[in-house]
């Protein structure tokens, strides 16, 4: 990485990684399944400027933050990949967090939940290797929410409505 990109990068890490997520998820890749091995060298230098654990293009010190993604338009789910659903990585499209106000502000989301437990498995070397077994349990507030369909779009576009302000405890 340049120096410029390292100034980036330790200004505000998680940003920076964002919106780099966001370019590369514009691009086609010849193949799905090398989605996350491309990656790998950027993450193990990122690794390197902010001393966090890499969760699946998600950083465990941000991962509230890195939850929030969604795609920009219709999406393809990336099959045989073993990579789960709550990671940018598991779609073959763009993603982005613009509409979540918290990557743009730098400020990260209130504590609504906690991550309790992730991990994953790799058959080989990280990142390059097939996902044999990926978990991540979190605990967090509950809120009523309806979806709707949004608009007459291609594919599945729906938005998450919350009712009320209501809030629960998690047990």
């Amino acid at each position: 990485m340049d120096g410029e990109g390292k100034k980036c990068f330790e200004k505000a890490p998680y940003r920076a990684w964002y919106r780099m997520v966001e370019n590369y998820s514009r691009r086609t890749l010849t193949f799905e399944k090398d989605k996350l091995p491309a990656v790998a060298g950027i993450v193990e230098e990122f690794k390197s400027i902010i001393t966090d654990k890499p969760l699946l293009g998600l950083w465990q010190g941000d991962l509230l933050t890195g939850l929030l993604w969604q795609t920009a338009e219709p999406t393809t789910r990336i099959e045989h990949t073993g990579i789960p659903s709550w990671s940018w990585a598991s779609v073959n499209g763009p993603v982005n967090w613009q509409n979540t106000g918290v990557v743009n502000s730098g400020t990260p989301p209130k504590n609504q939940a906690e991550v309790m437990t992730s991990n994953i498995e790799w058959s080989g070397h990280p990142m390059t290797s097939q996902i044999k077994h990926a978990t991540l349990k979190v605990r967090g507030r509950l809120k009523r929410a309806k979806l709707s369909k949004f608009g007459a779009t291609k594919g599945n576009s729906f938005y998450l409505h919350a009712i009320d302000e209501s809030i629960s405890n998690p047990p």
